[in-house]
């Protein structure tokens, strides 16, 4: 099978050859796998054992990606559908590397009534999983929220007339919420999205790019993944939001939604700015209605 170059074929066989000199592996490369936004992933082989190279050059210390292996090796064996995390290190260029195990599987294109069963259903099992990591996404949604950790949410606010309605938006729908205890008992994925989860024959394969994984509240990823879910069905909406409220309570849920809403409109003031203004007023009118509901 010919391997199809990309702009970063060269530096993922690099990465190869590093990791099978340091590791006495025989991987080779197959293909770069669609999706991908911030960084690509690609199949790679072992002989016939298919497996997942993920790489990227941000500051990740070593001991995060050996935790990270742990916690999805705890996660596994508590059922959670997640692939293993085979070898993790860092090249003598400063890359980090990640190979997993291979998941066979397709990303749902639109959450319909029997996808969100099955997402439920994964997200409980998370109830009290929380590993012991500083890797803390309940506290992440207070300090998003309450203390613009990172600038990010000024930065959506001044992005704009509409994302200053947003601002405003959200600090009414999460009024009273900086004091309100936010539990951290649950293993959180931070990335429980249709595009980070595989499916087969109807139920969960396996949630993939979980290098954020760590301790919070469930309802973190059913804000993830309501965040997501369009107004156009008020039937999955209605379902999504009432089994998030059960989790954490409506006024935690919103606080957590907004923490995502605002990093992905941030995400957007990098890479897609004119569509930000729109997705603000959207979003502000949104927050508006949940405020009452």
């Amino acid at each position: 099978m010919a391997v199809q170059a990309g702009p970063d074929h060269s530096e993922t066989l690099h990465v190869l050859r590093v990791i099978n000199q340091a590791e006495g592996r025989a991987l080779r490369l197959v293909r770069r796998l669609p999706g991908g936004f911030q960084e690509g992933a690609y199949e790679v082989r072992e002989g016939r054992e298919r497996l997942v190279l993920k790489w990227h050059t941000r500051d990740t210390p070593l001991e995060r990606l050996v935790e990270t292996a742990e916690i999805v090796d705890a996660a596994r064996d508590a059922g959670w559908p997640t692939p293993a995390w085979r070898l993790v290190g860092i090249t003598d260029t400063g890359v980090r590397y990640v190979v997993t195990d291979f998941v066979e599987g397709v990303h749902p294109e639109v959450l319909t009534p029997s996808i969100l069963d099955e997402l439920l259903r994964v997200n409980e099992l998370q109830t009290a999983l929380a590993p012991a990591t500083e890797q803390e996404w309940s506290r992440y949604a207070l300090e998003t929220v309450f203390h613009d950790r990172d600038q990010m949410f000024s930065a959506v606010a001044a992005s704009s007339a509409e994302g200053r309605d947003l601002e405003r938006a959200i600090v009414a729908a999460c009024s009273g919420g900086e004091s309100a205890p936010l539990p951290d008992q649950d293993l959180v994925s931070g990335v429980f999205a249709l595009e980070n989860i595989l499916f087969r024959d109807g139920h969960v394969a396996g949630v993939i790019d979980v290098g954020a994984i760590g301790r919070g509240s469930r309802v973190f990823d059913l804000s993830v993944l309501y965040a997501r879910v369009g107004t156009y069905d008020d039937l999955v909406e209605q379902r999504l939001r009432s089994a998030a409220e059960q989790v954490a309570g409506p006024l935690l849920f919103r606080v957590t939604l907004a923490a995502e809403v605002i990093g992905l409109l941030f995400f957007g003031t990098r890479h897609w700015p004119e569509h930000v203004p729109t997705a603000c007023a959207a979003w502000a009118a949104r927050f508006n209605r949940l405020a009452t509901v």
